[in-house]
């Protein structure tokens, strides 16, 4: 997500206050300030969400339905 300071750390507060208020037990927030952890491009750093979020991602899954007219 973003970092806990300034407005960013209002608008990450307030996204958390909206996905407190929802009713989706399997869905969850991570705070993540991708600018301090990537400076000075270390884009590697960008495992460190992907090792929080790998459980959600290897479960994820799709609905898709195509109806013709």
């Amino acid at each position: 997500m973003i970092d806990k300071k300034g407005s960013q750390k209002r608008l990450g507060e307030y996204f958390e206050r909206t996905h407190n208020q929802l009713d989706y037990p399997n869905m969850r927030l991570i705070w993540f300030d991708f600018h301090a952890e990537c400076k000075n491009m270390k884009y590697e750093n960008i495992s460190i969400l992907l090792d929080k979020i790998t459980h959600e991602m290897d479960n994820y899954g799709y609905f898709y339905i195509e109806t013709s007219k």
